[in-house]
């Protein structure tokens, strides 16, 4: 039997970050999972002030670090 997906509140949203949008994942070559998305601090309107940000995964997505720029 297939393992089910599960969720994981990865990105909440606050007062500081408004919103997370659009985002990819990549399997670097050292086996960490990447999931690279746009942060939003200005605003949460689609042409809020944003930047690229990173967080990386060590146990195949179970866990995630700390977002970085």
């Amino acid at each position: 039997m297939a393992q089910q997906p599960q969720k994981i509140p990865l990105l909440p949203p606050s007062e500081e970050n408004p919103r997370n949008s659009e985002g990819s994942f990549i399997r670097l070559k050292d086996g960490r999972l990447l999931f690279v998305y746009s942060h939003f601090y200005g605003g949460a309107a689609d042409h809020g002030a944003a930047y690229l940000a990173g967080r990386y995964s060590e146990d195949g997505g179970r866990t995630w670090g700390d977002s970085g720029q």
